[in-house]
């Protein structure tokens, strides 16, 4: 190597360690934010100990509570600590968001008050320039810090793959432009300036209890509708790869996610569910294993229903495309995209 070559070696290795010493002071001042009942705590758990390995010093993690007993609140809390996860358990009342919970659509079961209460969650938090607000039914492989480096100047989210008719009837039936894109919403990034003074909150609670148009639609408008209302036009397109699910793992099998988020029937907390690939299966297996007595209930009331088992059963692994509705099931081939996911929780460190 010659004098000139090695000097520049030099200063690419400076360079390098530069940036990795100096990119915590150019991120913005954020939080990791998630909403859930008891019923789903065991999920949200699992998806802060996969966002905690990568999440910058400059981020904090709080999830808010409906209605979780203190008990099982600080087991939640002491399980977290064991495995060196620092996080802000905070209980909240859902009276305090709306004038009437009567009034929010619970139109189905699986749809939960805590999913419309995160709408008056997402800036609660005080001193935080960006707010990540993500799924609990979500597992992260990606860097936390290179989604918080994205500072949306209003609001982030990765395009929906529904089709146009999926969800234009929100717009239709209300006698508005229609909306050039519809975004979902397991994982938004939020500026949190923007969120106050454009009083986003108190528009969406007006939207969950206005319930004049029920006659209108098919069913009441869940909250990611809602905020599709709000955001549909402006919302700042995210990597696909930040909010991943079984259907882009066929279209883009090469590809590892950064998030994967199991919005759907697929439910990899469940071993027996082999529409979805193994290793997300042991990563909620072994965490759901070492989790508190004390959430035992609710990981046991997160199996398959025998309607969903039935479906999850009649999924052939090796037949891949040959299978029904197999864009609802995760493609086997990408299994070894991810393979290495399950290295990364506490106990293997």
């Amino acid at each position: 190597m010659t004098a000139q070559h090695a000097k520049a070696a030099t200063m690419v290795a400076q360079q390098a360690q530069l940036d990795a010493g100096t990119i915590e002071g150019w991120l913005p001042r954020s939080c990791l934010i998630y909403v859930t009942d008891t019923r789903y705590l065991p999920l949200t758990l699992t998806s802060l100990l996969t966002a905690s390995r990568t999440m910058p010093a400059s981020m904090d993690a709080i999830i808010y509570l409906d209605d979780v007993p203190a008990p099982v609140r600080d087991e939640a809390m002491a399980f977290l600590r064991d495995w060196g996860v620092p996080a802000h358990l905070i209980d909240f009342e859902i009276d305090s968001l709306f004038t009437d919970t009567a009034r929010i659509p619970l139109w189905r079961e699986g749809i939960s008050r805590a999913g419309f209460a995160r709408l008056g969650l997402c800036a609660a938090p005080d001193g935080y320039e960006t707010h990540v607000v993500l799924d609990g039914d979500t597992l992260v492989g990606g860097d936390m810090t290179e989604l918080v480096s994205v500072r949306p100047t209003t609001f982030a989210a990765v395009r929906s793959s529904h089709s146009r008719k999926g969800w234009e009837y929100l717009y239709c039936d209300r006698g508005m432009p229609i909306a050039r894109d519809y975004f979902n919403a397991g994982l938004m990034v939020i500026n949190a300036s923007m969120w106050r003074d454009e009083g986003i909150a108190a528009r969406c609670m007006s939207l969950v209890e206005d319930r004049s148009t029920d006659g209108l639609l098919d069913r009441p408008m869940r909250d990611q509708e809602i905020l599709n209302l709000i955001f549909g036009n402006t919302f700042h397109r995210l990597n696909p790869n930040w909010n991943f699910m079984p259907k882009r793992s066929w279209d883009r099998p090469k590809v590892e996610p950064s998030i994967v988020h199991f919005a759907g029937r697929t439910c990899p907390w469940d071993r027996r569910d082999s529409r979805s690939l193994p290793v997300f299966r042991q990563i909620y297996e072994e965490t759901f294993a070492r989790m508190p007595k004390a959430l035992t209930p609710a990981t046991e009331a997160l199996a398959l229903s025998d309607r969903n088992l039935r479906r999850a059963r009649r999924f052939r692994p090796w037949l891949g495309r040959a299978n029904r509705d197999y864009r609802k099931a995760w493609n086997p081939g990408h299994a070894s995209m991810v393979a290495h996911w399950a290295s990364r929780l506490p106990w293997y460190n």
